[in-house]
């Protein structure tokens, strides 16, 4: 095998039955997005036999994006507490389509408020111990960081500390007010 996977007799790329069997493997082991596959599969084989695999795994719908951008949405957003930009953009890196991302960030978004609810009451308790401007800033930076709207990052942490305001959690919060006013459209960070 040489250092980029090809055995010396494939030629200049494997043949199709085995690419398209490399392909079944990987799908097998998670969904991925038609674009993912491309690049994976473009290692192992030329342009042309990799699209007439990518054909095939259409046509038998073995790869479609619109079911990863779903599956994606549910993994990542409604289990794991990503919000609706997050979403938007790790489809776009993962090339699917603008119309199945908004989609699928859309559907995110439907359930962000509460996703973020949930987490700031797990991240909360982990702040006991620690000064309301503090715990104001960590969660609204958690919740940035995780690609929820500055709208649903103020609601939150608003209600978050309702009752235990201090001077300093006031501005913390007249910041987060001011960025909801903004448009909020700056990229949000890498899911932890």
């Amino acid at each position: 095998m040489t250092a980029r996977g090809r055995r010396p007799t494939d030629g200049p790329g494997e043949d199709e039955g085995r690419l398209y069997a490399r392909a079944l493997r990987l799908l097998a082991a998670r969904e991925r997005s038609e674009a993912d596959l491309r690049r994976a599969l473009a290692r192992y084989g030329e342009g042309s036999a990799v699209e007439r695999v990518l054909e095939r795994l259409r046509a038998s719908r073995y790869v479609d994006d619109g079911r990863f951008a779903a599956a994606f949405t549910q993994s990542r957003a409604l289990e794991r507490g990503a919000g609706a930009r997050w979403v938007r953009a790790a489809l776009a890196a993962h090339g699917v389509a603008g119309d199945v991302a908004a989609r699928e960030a859309a559907r995110a978004g439907e359930a962000e408020a509460e996703t973020a609810r949930r987490l700031a009451r797990r991240a909360l308790a982990a702040m006991a111990d620690v000064p309301a401007a503090v715990r104001a800033r960590r969660l609204a930076g958690q919740l940035t960081r995780r690609g929820y709207r500055p709208g649903v990052v103020y609601e939150v942490v608003r209600e978050a500390l309702r009752g235990q305001e201090s001077a300093e959690a006031a501005e913390v919060l007249d910041a987060l007010a001011r960025a909801e006013d903004g448009d909020g459209e700056e990229e949000p960070g890498p899911l932890p």
